[in-house]
């Protein structure tokens, strides 16, 4: 039949795509609907940021190659700056261009036999078959209907779930008012920077923190996140430019909201797939982090290799790829926030002397290769009792999320929610 289809993946995001591409090239059916025209996916000024190790996974294993025309930029470290002290951590990435980039990859998919995409098409609903999913409705001139054998929603904000699964306590238009906090992000100019800067000002060390993208053509996007919600952001990052960047300019800005919880990076109800930011409209931290978005994409394609030969599929013929991947990477979904409770916790004279040391580089590098432990933590914090105190339990912190998540799903709630799922339709 035309309109049958091995996958059909609800929005052309980073994710979606990557996953279309994959599944177009081994040999499956795919349709892809996209409710924007073309000329209006993503913005203008939109950057993913991947470390080096995940430029590989895009060649090595989805076979897209990143033209160099659209790396706007690449960082061979980031930097800590607390005041007028400055750590510079090693950690190689690149910035590329959100827009050329997926321009570039609805270019190779379009260009497959096996691949209808529906451009400028809303969905409109999930057709049901005996209670099960069996393929979605589009809203085009002839109304289509698109049977798949398996649904991806990877629309990122605009996530089509919300229509079937309503009644998840888990979906962020849940959250409670109090859980949000406000951000701003800006694209400026004239401002001299190198590397990717995350800044906090040590007499407002408990208002949040700046973080600087440095862009081609002395551009930058410059994002607040606050944890006080009384402060204005665009009045702190007004005040701050001032105070710091003189001469730069304001060309574009914006204020949202965020809520740092962070239950999930995907789920599966029978054969329909919650993909990456979809599940996460609120959280800023996660819904930037394309290099998670990758390896969750990596984590399906693998697991989902053996779904289609299955005649009906149900919620445990599809439950190993978020089993898999959320015991590997589930504990970095909370990572932020074990941070951010760590900087609220520090003084300025602790943080002054992890600067001071010389140890921070190192600690942090270990942190983020997962290689931190007791050890590696108390021969430079020996005469800082307090400091090593509240590092300790930052590490065990770290260490109980890593152990409760290598036990994914089998621990909180989590064993309930997924049972609770037969209930939601």
């Amino acid at each position: 039949m035309e309109n049958e289809y091995d996958l059909v993946i609800i929005g052309a995001s980073f994710e979606g795509l990557c996953l279309a591409h994959y599944f177009a090239l081994n040999k499956k059916k795919v349709a892809i609907i996209e409710s924007d025209s073309i000329k209006k996916i993503s913005d203008d000024d939109k950057s993913l940021i991947l470390s080096e190790k995940n430029v590989e996974v895009l060649k090595e294993f989805f076979n897209i190659r990143i033209p160099s025309k659209f790396i706007e930029n690449s960082f061979k470290s980031f930097n800590l700056i607390f005041g007028d002290k400055e750590e510079m951590i090693e950690s190689e990435s690149y910035l590329i261009n959100e827009k050329q980039f997926l321009f570039y990859l609805i270019g190779k998919i379009i260009e497959l036999e096996n691949v209808n995409f529906f451009e400028k098409t809303n969905f409109v609903d999930f057709i049901m078959d005996n209670k099960r999913i069996a393929g979605v409705k589009i809203k085009t001139p002839a109304s289509e209907e698109l049977k798949a054998k398996i649904i991806i929603d990877a629309s990122e904000s605009k996530s089509a779930a919300r229509s079937i699964l309503k009644d998840n306590a888990y979906f962020s238009k849940f959250i409670d008012e109090k859980l949000k906090y406000p951000c701003y992000e800006a694209l400026v100019e004239n401002i001299d920077v190198h590397g990717l800067n995350f800044i906090i000002e040590p007499e407002k060390k408990d208002a949040g923190f700046f973080s600087i993208i440095p862009k081609n053509n002395g551009k930058a996007i410059m994002r607040l996140n606050l944890f006080d919600k009384i402060i204005d952001p665009e009045k702190y990052m007004r005040e701050y430019l001032d105070k710091n960047f003189s001469a730069c300019k304001i060309l574009k800005s914006k204020k949202e909201e965020y809520s740092i919880i962070n239950p999930f990076f995907g789920f599966c109800y029978q054969n329909f797939l919650l993909v990456g930011s979809s599940a996460f409209q609120l959280n800023p931290f996660l819904k930037e982090d394309a290099n998670l978005k990758l390896n969750a994409c990596v984590s399906i394609c693998k697991e989902l290799e053996n779904s289609f030969s299955i005649p009906d599929i149900y919620t445990n013929d599809l439950w190993n790829y978020n089993i898999s991947f959320m015991r590997k990477y589930g504990y970095k979904l909370n990572f932020f926030n074990e941070i951010k409770s760590l900087i609220l916790n520090l003084s300025s004279q602790e943080i002054d002397y992890l600067f001071e040391s010389g140890n921070l580089n190192e600690w942090v590098t270990k942190i983020f290769s997962n290689e931190i432990n007791k050890y590696s933590l108390i021969m430079p914090l020996i005469l800082k009792p307090s400091l090593m105190s509240k590092i300790m339990k930052f590490n065990y912190r770290i260490e109980k999320l890593k152990q409760s998540y290598s036990k994914y799903p089998e621990f909180d709630d989590f064993i309930v929610w997924k049972n609770g799922l037969k209930d939601l339709i």
